[in-house]
C-alpha cells in the first residue's frame, strides 16, 4: 500500500504575521469512497482541529457528499466518512 502524501498548510495570523496556535499543520490525503457513483476518491484532511463536518462535491460526478473527519490526541486522522448529502441522520 501506497502511504498517503502529506501537504503542509500553514495558517497565518495576519495581525501578528505567524502560525494562530504556533504550529504548523498538514493536510492528509485520504481516500475514500463516493457514497454516489461509488468511485474511490482522495480527500485533503485538516490536521489543525479536532473534527470537521463540510460540504465537498465528489472530484468523478459532482454530486454533493458531506464528510466529517475526526482526529486523535495526537493529530492523526482517525476517521473519515463520508454520505450523501440527502440522507438523514
Amino acid at each position: 500500500m501506497v502511504k498517503p502524501a502529506t501537504y503542509w498548510l500553514c495558517i497565518i495570523d495576519s495581525s501578528a504575521g505567524i502560525t494562530d496556535d504556533g504550529y504548523m499543520h498538514f493536510l492528509n490525503e485520504q481516500e475514500v469512497f463516493c457514497p454516489y457513483c461509488g468511485e474511490a476518491i482522495t480527500l485533503l484532511v485538516d490536521d489543525s482541529v479536532a473534527s470537521s463536518s463540510y460540504t465537498e462535491d465528489c472530484s468523478v460526478c459532482c454530486q454533493p457528499m458531506l464528510v466529517h473527519a475526526s482526529m486523535d490526541e495526537n493529530g492523526e486522522v482517525q476517521s473519515v466518512q463520508v454520505r450523501r448529502e440527502d440522507e438523514t441522520g
